[in-house]
């Protein structure tokens, strides 16, 4: 548990595409598999062993350009195999035979940092003598300079990595490739200034890979002052949660004091556990205290909890996650610790009990759901008042279909009462879902039927905008004709002048000429409207009209 990992690889680590109905944006349209991608025989054989067979859609994109040698921004839903891009990457680039550092990846938690190494080991379990190393805080920093010596892999956070450099036990000359996993939130005042220091210290001829479910537009330019040409790897960025990810909210009625608002949440969360069945389950606030008392008020209702928090040993949450993954843990309470990067295939249902701090933690919570396409759920169970004010502002930014989850559809079902009582299934809720209201004040009312619609114009579009989309060009966009410059000529102009006469007559002709917008021009006109529209989905009343331009365009 202090950071050596032996090789157990006995449990398959893969999410297998058979074992459950998976949705379409972790299947890729070509029937490829890893051996296809041209990979090595000893790192296919290791994803062969332990699962690995098809590659998702990001990984079929990145895995070709990260092999090449190319610095890259990937950016990719939660729960679509982003890991696995950088740990196949990496794996391709060492050399076993030189017992050096060569590769670095800094994760933002130590839990992610372990989930990393994890799986950088299980696809590399075909390489001999591969040694991988885990450097946080919270163990001894002793035992992390003997483990330096011969590692060819470290993953840990900033600030024992920066510690090691300097104690110059952690070798940075030989370090080839530099993977910044979580990125936007490596790039945050608390880690940035130690990343750019631990940065600094290796070659500028290092490959350097940024990795992250959200990815701002200002962090991903600051990111790029890391990188030489950049190639930008981004899928599913108009949509950041994934399909099969229902999400819902729960109104509670607003009561101004604290401790009975806690308790009416309280009996929601143990309606819902009861009603609900579901494989695995995380609950999220935003106070430590608050996950450990929760925990224990569960398991003293009958529902079985761990907590998870930052003011556990490094030793318990290591240890709490272990049971987790391997599914000897049912509900698991946690603060935004565990909000980003744990992967544990089974978790179908998340809860949040508070309302998230922004919009970013929002999306890693949810992502702990649905794990590569899986069908799943989420809720919120928010106050009447500044919760659900806060909640409609997040929804805004993340462009969310939330639906209101009330008590009556958490009502048991009449049944026969020699009958076991029957649980609402997550196909059920799933179902459910397309029939209930959306929150209301967030602007994104209809979201659903306007981004199938907008889809369904972008594909008529594309075919003919070479040719067709001249005639939606705005009249904004032609260029202005200038007044003809007005001659005058007298009758004792020399020859020169009449020569300047006539060349500044010539110039105004040719101003007066339309110019004909370049392939190129068209093109970003074209963006700029599908990005309008996407912005203004209010617009959609008028979707006979584009159906209609669409048919012209036929």
């Amino acid at each position: 548990m202090e950071g050596d990992f032996e090789r157990k690889t006995k449990v398959r680590s893969a999410h297998s595409f058979d074992s459950k109905q998976r949705t379409e944006d972790v299947k890729t349209q070509e029937e490829l598999t890893f051996s296809d991608m041209h990979i090595s025989r000893q790192v296919l054989e290791g994803l062969n062993k332990n699962g690995y067979l098809k590659p998702s859609p990001i990984q079929l994109e990145a895995i070709p350009i990260g092999k090449c040698g190319i610095d890259m921004v990937i950016q990719s839903k939660s729960g679509t195999g982003k890991t696995l891009v950088f740990g196949i990457v990496m794996l391709e680039s060492i050399d076993l035979e030189i017992s050096t550092v060569q590769g670095l990846i800094l994760a933002p938690t130590r839990e992610i940092a372990f989930q990393n190494a994890h799986v950088i080991y299980t696809i590399g379990s075909e390489l001999p003598g591969l040694n991988v190393q885990v450097f946080i805080g919270g163990l001894p920093v002793d035992t992390d300079l003997s483990k330096c010596k011969s590692c060819h892999i470290a993953v840990g956070t900033p600030g024992r990595v920066k510690q090691l450099i300097e104690k110059n036990a952690l070798k940075t000359k030989t370090i080839r490739l530099f993977i910044l996993d979580e990125a936007d939130k490596l790039m945050e005042d608390s880690f940035a200034d130690d990343v750019m220091w631990i940065f600094s210290q290796m070659q500028l001829t290092k490959q350097v890979l940024a990795v992250s479910a959200t990815y701002p537009e200002v962090l991903a330019n600051l990111v790029s002052r890391y990188m030489q040409k950049p190639s930008f790897v981004r899928l599913g960025h108009h949509q950041p949660t994934l399909l099969g990810v229902k999400q819902f909210v729960f109104r509670v009625a607003y009561h101004p004091m604290a401790q009975q608002q806690a308790k009416n949440k309280f009996e929601i969360l143990l309606k819902m556990l009861k009603v609900i069945e579901f494989g695995q389950c995380m609950i999220f606030t935003n106070l430590q205290t608050r996950a450990e008392s929760l925990a224990a008020q569960l398991s003293s209702n009958g529902h079985a909890a761990l907590s998870i928090s930052g003011s556990q040993t490094q030793t318990k949450r290591l240890q709490t996650l272990l049971k987790l993954r391997q599914y000897q843990c049912k509900i698991l309470v946690a603060t935004d610790l565990a909000a980003r990067g744990i992967d544990a295939e089974h978790i179908d249902l998340v809860i949040h009990m508070d309302v998230p701090r922004d919009a970013a933690t929002y999306l890693h919570r949810v992502g702990r759901a649905g794990r590569f396409g899986a069908a799943a759920l989420t809720c919120t169970i928010a106050c009447e008042g500044n919760e659900l004010t806060e909640l409609r502002s997040i929804i805004t930014k993340t462009r969310a279909s939330v639906r209101i989850l009330a008590c009556d559809h958490l009502a048991p079902k009449d049944h026969d009462s020699s009958q076991p009582e029957t649980l609402l299934t997550i196909q059920a809720l799933d179902s459910l879902w397309l029939t209930l209201p959306e929150l209301e004040g967030t602007g994104l009312e209809g979201e659903g039927m306007a981004d199938s619609l907008l889809s369904n114009i972008e594909h008529d579009f594309q075919p003919g905008l070479q040719d067709s989309t001249r005639a939606l060009l705005p009249q904004g966009n032609k260029r202005k004709n200038k007044p003809r410059a007005k001659t005058v000529l007298k009758t004792n102009d020399t020859e020169d002048e009449l020569e300047q006469a006539v060349t500044q007559l010539n110039i105004a002709v040719k101003e007066e000429q339309p110019t004909r917008p370049t392939q190129q021009e068209w093109s970003d006109w074209y963006q700029y409207w599908m990005s309008y529209m996407r912005r203004n989905k209010a617009l959609i009343e008028q979707q006979e009209y584009l159906r209609l331009m669409c048919s012209d365009i036929r």
